[in-house]
C-alpha cells in the first residue's frame, strides 16, 4: 500500500467502502389523492419552459442508482446508454452484467426525470430529456461499492467511448445515494472532474435529519463543494416533507460549508420498475433529487439553444437554480415559520423565477448575467425563525448567538458563479472592532463553487456587547454583490474548553454536529468557551496550546477508515 501510495499521481488509498442501497419510504393513500410527479413539476415551474419550446430534448441524464427498466412505456426509447458496474473488479462478489433495475429506486427516479407524461404519474420534470443508465447496485445487497461510483461517474462523464466532448456525455448526473462523510472522499474527485469536463452533479442530501436533531448528516457526495445537494419538501411547498418525522438531512458538512444548496418536492407516485404506477406516496431525498436534476436539464436546454458549449452547463445551471429559488415558509400556530440555510440552503426550486432570470437580458455565450449567490446568507444562521422548536431551531452555524474573547471561530462561505471571476471581500459595521481576522479578502472565482474559509479571532480587550455589521461579496468584474448580515454578543468567558478533532477523523464528531447541544449547554448556558482543534491541523497540541484551556476534549478517539500497514493489511 505504502508503494502505491508513492506512485505518480496517486494521490491517496482508501479501502474500498460501501454506500448502502437507498431505501424507499412509502405513505399509503388512505382515501387521499397522492399528489402525482405532473403536480411537482407544475409546482416548480416546469411547464413554463415547456411552454417556450423547452422541454430537455436531447439533454442526456445519467441515473447513477439500481438501473432503469428501460421498457417502461414511460421511458421506452429513452434510455441511450446503459452499463452494469456491479462487476467483481469493482469490489463485488461476482459480475452481475445486466443494468436493468433491480429494485425499484432508479426507474422510479428516471420517470421523475424524463417519463413521457402518459400519464400524470408518469410525468418527468424534462419529458424531452435522454437517459444514461448506470447500475452500482448489487441484487444481493450490500451496498454499491466507491470504486463502482467513481466508475460510473467516470463512464457518465467521459460517455461510453471515454473520450471527452465526443458528444455521448452526460449533461447531467443524477445520483439518489449517500453514505457517511469521511475526509478527502474520493467521489468528491471523481464529482469534481465531472463538474469540470461540464457535468452537472446532482445528489441527494439524505434523510438522516432525525426531526433537525442530526445535524451535519448530509451524505457523501452530497455533501461535495461542486455538486447541487438536494433536500426535500413535501409535494405541495408547505413544509419540509415529513415521514415519521422531517427526515431530510442539514447541515454544515465536514468542509464546514453549508449545504444543502437547495430544496425539491418529494411525496409523489412514481413509475413502478415492473410496469405501471405506485399507489403510495414515495418519501425521501432521493425522490426530491431527480425533481432538480430534471430542472437542471431544462435550464441546459435553454442554454444549448442559445449556443452555449458543455463547459458552461455546471456555472450557469447551479448559480440560476439558486439565485431564483424561493423561500419556504410553514404555518406553526400563528407564526409564519420561514425555513433557513442549513436545511433548505438557497430555498426551493423555483423554475418560474429561473425562467425568467433566463430571459430577461441578453444571453450568449460571450454575454450573460453573472449570477451570484453566497452560502451562509446571514450570520449567525439555523434551521428556522420557529419559537417552539427550540432549542434545534436556533441558529448555531457558525456560532450560537455569541461568540468569546480569544475565541477562534472558522468556517468556509460557499460563492457560487456563473463567471470565473475575482471577488473582493469587504466589511461594514462596528463587527470588526472586536475581531482579528485571518483570512485574505480577495477570492478568485475559478470553478462554478468556491470556498473562501472565513477564520477570526476574537480579540483579547474586545468590549463585551453587541456587534452588528455587513459581509460584502463584490464582483467589480460584473457589477454584483451579495451582502451577508452578522450580528453576535461578544462574553468573557467563565472557562475555556478545547474540542480536539485532531486525533479523530468520524465526522460528526464536531461542535456543530452531534456535540451542537452539548455545545449549546456550554456556552449559551453557562457562558464557557468552546473551541476545536480541527482534524487537518498540522502542528503538535503542545503544552503551550493546552495551558490555554481548562478543559480538553477529546471525542471518540479513533479511527473512521482502515489503516493501512506496509504488508498491505489494515
Amino acid at each position: 500500500m505504502t508503494s502505491i501510495s508513492k506512485k505518480t499521481g496517486v494521490l491517496a488509498v482508501y479501502a474500498n467502502r460501501r454506500i448502502p442501497m437507498p431505501k424507499i419510504i412509502k405513505t399509503s393513500a388512505d382515501g387521499k389523492a397522492v399528489p402525482s410527479t405532473n403536480d411537482t413539476a407544475h409546482l416548480m415551474g416546469a411547464n413554463v419552459f415547456w411552454n417556450y419550446g423547452y422541454n430537455g430534448s436531447g439533454i442526456r441524464v445519467a441515473v447513477i442508482d439500481t438501473g432503469i427498466n428501460a421498457s417502461h412505456p414511460e421511458l421506452s426509447g429513452k434510455v441511450i446508454a446503459a452499463e452494469s458496474f456491479v462487476k467483481k473488479i469493482y469490489g463485488y462478489d461476482k459480475d452481475e452484467p445486466d443494468p436493468t433495475d433491480i429494485e425499484g429506486h432508479g426507474t422510479a427516479c428516471a420517470g421523475i426525470i424524463a417519463g413521457k407524461g402518459l400519464d400524470p404519474r408518469g410525468q418527468g420534470m424534462a419529458p424531452g430529456a435522454l437517459l444514461m443508465n448506470a447500475r452500482i447496485f448489487p441484487a444481493t445487497g450490500g451496498g454499491a461499492t466507491w470504486a463502482a461510483i467513481v466508475a460510473a461517474i467516470e463512464w457518465a462523464t467521459y460517455g461510453p467511448d471515454g473520450i471527452s466532448n465526443s458528444g455521448d456525455e452526460a449533461d447531467v448526473i443524477s445520483m439518489s445515494i449517500g453514505g457517511g462523510e469521511i475526509y478527502n472522499s474520493p467521489i468528491w474527485l471523481a464529482v469534481r472532474e465531472a463538474t469540470a469536463q461540464g457535468s452537472v452533479v446532482v445528489v441527494s442530501a439524505g434523510n438522516a435529519g432525525d426531526d433537525q436533531i442530526a445535524s451535519m448528516s448530509i451524505g457523501d457526495p452530497g455533501n461535495s463543494p461542486e455538486c447541487i445537494s438536494v433536500g426535500a419538501t413535501d409535494p405541495y411547498y408547505t413544509d419540509l416533507d415529513f415521514y415519521y418525522g422531517q427526515y431530510t438531512s442539514l447541515g454544515p458538512t465536514i468542509a464546514l460549508a453549508v449545504k444543502p444548496d437547495i430544496a425539491a418536492p418529494s411525496g409523489t407516485t412514481v413509475i413502478y420498475y415492473t410496469g405501471g404506477y405506485t399507489g403510495s406516496a414515495w418519501h425521501g431525498t432521493s425522490f426530491s433529487c431527480p425533481h432538480t436534476s430534471g430542472a437542471a436539464a431544462l435550464i441546459i436546454d435553454y442554454i444549448k439553444q442559445h449556443g452555449f458549449s458543455r463547459e458552461k452547463y455546471p456555472w450557469v445551471a447551479k448559480s440560476v437554480l439558486m439565485i431564483s429559488a424561493s423561500p419556504l415558509y410553514a404555518t406553526e400556530a400563528t407564526l409564519r415559520v420561514k425555513y433557513e440555510d442549513m436545511i433548505v440552503g438557497a430555498g426551493v426550486v423555483n423554475l418560474t423565477a429561473a425562467y425568467n432570470e433566463l430571459s430577461s437580458g441578453v444571453i450568449s455565450p460571450s454575454e450573460y448575467s453573472q449570477w451570484l449567490y453566497v452560502l451562509p446568507t446571514k450570520i449567525p444562521v439555523g434551521v428556522s425563525n420557529s419559537t417552539s422548536k427550540v432549542p434545534e431551531h436556533l441558529p448555531y452555524y457558525p456560532y450560537y448567538d455569541r461568540v468569546f474573547i480569544n475565541q477562534t471561530i472558522y468556517f468556509n462561505f460557499s460563492i457560487i458563479a456563473s463567471h470565473n471571476t475575482t471577488i473582493n471581500i469587504s466589511f461594514v459595521g462596528n463587527f470588526t472592532q472586536a475581531l482579528n481576522v485571518h483570512s485574505p479578502l480577495i477570492v478568485d472565482v475559478d470553478s462554478p463553487t468556491t470556498y473562501w474559509e472565513f477564520n477570526f479571532t476574537v480579540k483579547p480587550d474586545a468590549i463585551e456587547g453587541i456587534y452588528v455589521g455587513q459581509i460584502i461579496f463584490n464582483d467589480t468584474n460584473y457589477g454584483v454583490s451579495r451582502v451577508v448580515p452578522i450580528v453576535f454578543k461578544v462574553v468573557k468567558p467563565k472557562m475555556r474548553v478545547l474540542f480536539d478533532l485532531k486525533h479523530t477523523d468520524w465526522s460528526i464528531d464536531y461542535r456543530y454536529g452531534q456535540y451542537r447541544l452539548w455545545v449549546r449547554a456550554f456556552e449559551v448556558l453557562n457562558n464557557v468557551s468552546v473551541d476545536m482543534l480541527h482534524y487537518s491541523y498540522k502542528g503538535d497540541l503542545t503544552v503551550d496550546i493546552l495551558r490555554k484551556y481548562d478543559l480538553v476534549v477529546f471525542p471518540d478517539t479513533a479511527s473512521a477508515k482502515p489503516i493501512f500497514l506496509e504488508n498491505g493489511t489494515y
